[in-house]
This record gives structure tokens, sequence and C-alpha cells, in this order.
């Protein structure tokens, strides 16, 4: 699968790179802000984004996730520290494949992942839904 990874945290980013080449799947980008998120995922199409909730200037995964899965239907899987209640009724229009406490195990980060290759992560995430 072509991987999407929305971290700021230069360290967690780079964890799951490498974590990623073991599982064998490509990352395709990364990006540390929403903004980038959203132009990281129309410029390379990925299968799946893994998610920050909080990343750099104070921009939000939920934002970005959420205009992401509105253009490609693209669906996440949200890593953070802060899984209550409330963060995850606010992603839940954006069909969260699955959240992910921080730190990530990896057992369960590659548990994840199959989850979304066998849900097939909705429609083809190279067509946009809205331009």
């Amino acid at each position: 699968m072509k991987v999407l990874i929305v971290e700021d945290d230069i360290l967690i980013g780079r964890y799951l790179q490498m974590l990623m080449a073991e599982f064998g799947h490509e990352v395709c980008a990364t990006a540390t802000s929403a903004g980038d998120a959203i132009t990281q995922a129309a410029a390379y199409h990925p299968d799946v984004a893994l998610m920050d909730i909080r990343l750099a200037n104070g921009s939000s995964g939920i934002d970005a996730a959420r205009e992401i899965h509105a253009r490609y239907r693209l669906r996440c899987i949200f890593l953070s520290g802060n899984l209550d209640k409330a963060t995850r009724e606010a992603v839940a229009a954006c069909e969260p494949i699955d959240f992910l406490p921080k730190p990530v195990m990896p057992v369960v980060l590659r548990r994840a992942l199959e989850k979304a290759r066998e849900s097939g992560n909705g429609l083809d995430s190279s067509t946009p839904v809205i331009n």
C-alpha cells in the first residue's frame, strides 16, 4: 500500500517510515501540517494515511482528515496520545480505520494496516470526489 505519514514529531515520523518499510509498504509522502497533508494527498493519492491529531503550526489532523476524506474518500489511521471520546466523535464522519495510542506498537499498527487493506479503504483515492 501507498502510505501518507502525517506527523510533526520528526523522530516519530522516522520510526513510522521504518515500520512501513519493514511491513513492505511504500511511504509516498510525509507531512507535518494539515495544509501539507492535503497537498500531499492530492499529489500522491495514497491508499491510507497515518494521521496525528495535533500537527505543526497549531494545525489539526482532524481538519486534514475531514478535507482529505471529503475530496478523495481517503480514510485514516489516527495516532495520538489523546484518543478520548470527544476526539473519536470529532473524526467519526471521516470513517477512521482505527485509533492507535502513542507510542504505537508495531504489531498493533500492522493489524490496523491489514484492516485498511481488507476494507479496500473506500473509493479509489486517485479519483477526486470534490475538485
